[in-house]
C-alpha cells in the first residue's frame, strides 16, 4: 500500500509531564500545526474531573509549543465520525484502566477508524493505557480487570504486547505472560518511550531500560539487536 502520508505511533512507558517531556516533545514538533484529538476515557471520571483532564494535557504539550495548540476533548467515543477524524492529524490516547479503554474503543467501533486514521498517514500516541491497547494482548495488565471483555487489543505492534510502568520486580509476570501466551513482550520503563514508523531509519529509543520479552529470549532494545526491525509498522494484512 503506497501511503501520502507515513504513519507514526508513539509508545510511552508512563509517568509524569516531567517524565514524559522527551517524547512529549517529539510528538508536538511532528504534529506540527495540526489538530490533536485528547482522549482520556481510560480514566474514571464525571463530567467535572474530565475538565482536569483537559487542563492537564494543554498545560503538558503546550509546554513543547512556541505556537497555539489546537487540541480537541471527546469523552463519548461513539460520537465520533470517520469526517469528524479528518479534522486531526494526531490522537493521544491517555492513560488509566486498559480494560475500561479498550472496552470503550471496541464497543463504539473507535478501532476501525483509529486503524484507518492511522494509515492515511496520521499520528497515535499512547500513554500508559492507550499504549498497552495497541498491542496484542492487554492481559499483560490483568490486575486491571474490572469487566468480562476479550483482551485483545488492537495489535498495531506486529504481534507484540505493551507492559508500560516496567520495573524489574515485574520481570516474573512478564516471563509467565510470555510462556502461556506465546507472545513477545515490549516492556517499557515510566520516563521511557518509543517512535515507530514503516521506515526503520525514522524509528527511535528514548530513555533507557526498555526490554524484549519472547519465549526463552530476553533482551534489553536497542537498534544493535535483532529485535529492532520486527517493531517497523506494518500495514494489518
Amino acid at each position: 500500500m503506497k501511503l501520502k502520508k507515513s504513519p507514526y505511533i508513539f509508545l510511552s512507558g508512563g509517568g509524569n509531564a516531567q517524565q514524559s517531556r522527551l517524547l512529549d516533545s517529539l510528538f508536538v514538533e511532528k504534529v506540527g500545526g495540526r489538530k490533536i484529538l485528547y482522549l482520556p476515557v481510560a480514566m474514571k471520571r464525571d463530567k467535572i474531573g474530565y475538565e482536569a483532564c483537559f487542563d492537564w494535557i494543554i498545560s503538558t504539550l503546550t509546554f513543547h509549543s512556541k505556537n497555539f495548540l489546537d487540541i480537541d476533548m471527546v469523552t463519548n467515543l461513539a460520537s465520533v465520525s470517520r469526517e469528524y477524524l479528518e479534522n486531526f492529524g494526531a490522537i493521544y490516547i491517555g492513560g488509566g484502566n486498559t480494560y475500561k479503554l479498550l472496552d470503550e474503543i471496541r464497543k463504539s467501533g473507535f478501532d476501525k477508524l483509529m486503524v484507518d486514521f492511522l494509515w492515511k498517514g496520521g499520528i497515535i500516541y499512547g500513554g500508559s493505557a492507550g499504549a498497552i491497547v495497541l498491542g496484542k494482548d492487554i492481559s499483560i495488565v490483568s490486575e486491571e480487570k474490572d469487566r468480562d471483555i476479550s483482551p485483545e487489543g488492537l495489535d498495531l505492534i506486529n504481534g507484540y504486547s505493551i507492559k508500560c510502568h516496567y520495573l524489574n520486580k515485574d520481570n516474573k509476570v512478564i516471563r509467565n505472560f510470555v510462556k502461556e501466551t506465546k507472545l513477545p513482550v515490549i516492556a517499557i520503563p515510566e520516563g521511557c518511550g518509543l517512535t515507530l514508523t514503516p521506515l526503520i531509519s525514522q524509528n527511535k529509543i528514548l530513555g533507557e531500560g526498555i526490554r524484549i520479552f519472547k519465549q526463552n529470549v530476553e533482551s534489553k532494545l536497542s537498534r544493535k539487536t535483532p529485535f529492532w526491525k520486527d517493531l517497523v509498522l506494518r500495514y494489518p494484512i
